[in-house]
């Protein structure tokens, strides 16, 4: 939670686009030292992948929310808002409670080898998604948005 609050307070002022490359790279980053530091029982490198995964974290609420305001009329932030944070506690929320229910078949190792590998995944793919949309455009990184 910290380093998600860092990487908010330090990149409020990157472009967008930046940002939430810097998402893509980073939380992968940390979910694999994560993994790697609950199978080997090291503390070191779990305590590493909190802070950067954290941080990746952070980085992609920053450019999430960058993107998404300048979007919405100053009278339709706080109903953009609501949808928003409605679909982020579901996007938690849901595959906690499924992660939960896993944990008691496979056991928590596993359950966190899963739930971290199809994190990495999806942000992998989004990553990809992003690419052949031009998000990360020459333009959409070295200029600011509107």
């Amino acid at each position: 939670m910290l380093s998600g609050t860092v990487a908010i307070l330090v990149l409020r002022l990157t472009l967008p686009a930046r940002v939430i490359l810097l998402c893509t790279v980073l939380m992968p980053l940390g979910i694999v030292a994560l993994i790697v530091g609950i199978a080997d029982s090291g503390l070191a490198v779990l305590s590493i992948g909190l802070v950067v995964a954290g941080f990746g974290v952070g980085a992609g609420f920053c450019g999430a929310m960058c993107t998404l305001l300048p979007c919405a009329g100053a009278h339709e932030r706080a109903e953009l808002l609501a949808v928003f944070f409605i679909v982020a506690y579901l996007a938690m929320s849901l595959p906690a409670i499924g992660a939960g229910y896993l944990s008691d078949l496979i056991g928590l190792s596993a359950t966190a080898e899963v739930f971290g590998s199809v994190v990495i995944l999806l942000t992998v793919f989004g990553y990809f998604l992003l690419r052949t949309n031009d998000v990360f455009s020459e333009e959409t990184l070295t200029t600011p948005g509107e």
